[in-house]
């Protein structure tokens, strides 16, 4: 359906800019026309869906971003915790082979 509605605003331009006698303001007019008609058919509720698009997306990675921070802070704590536990075993089989 786009594509027709783009086909009918180009055909219409073409078709304004053939007229002969057309002075350079009227040019400029029907352009302007035709820019704002491809403009309303296009483009406004497009950007903003795109802009809400890159909103959600970003909220989205940010979550994801602070859960994987959060996994890591957990598995740095477990790391810690099991390297004490090395150096308990270390000292445990140290002092057995005195």
């Amino acid at each position: 359906m786009k594509a027709l509605e783009s086909s009918s605003i180009v055909e219409g331009l073409s078709q304004a800019l053939s007229r002969e006698n057309l002075s350079e303001k009227e040019r400029d007019e029907v352009i302007v026309r035709a820019f704002e008609q491809f403009e309303r058919d296009y483009g406004g509720s497009g950007d903003s869906a795109t802009k809400r698009d890159l909103s959600e997306t970003e909220l989205r990675l940010i979550k994801e971003i602070e859960s994987i921070q959060g996994d890591v802070s957990k598995s740095r704590a477990d790391i810690a915790k099991l390297q004490v536990e090395v150096e308990n075993l270390r000292g445990i089989t140290e002092n057995l082979r005195l």
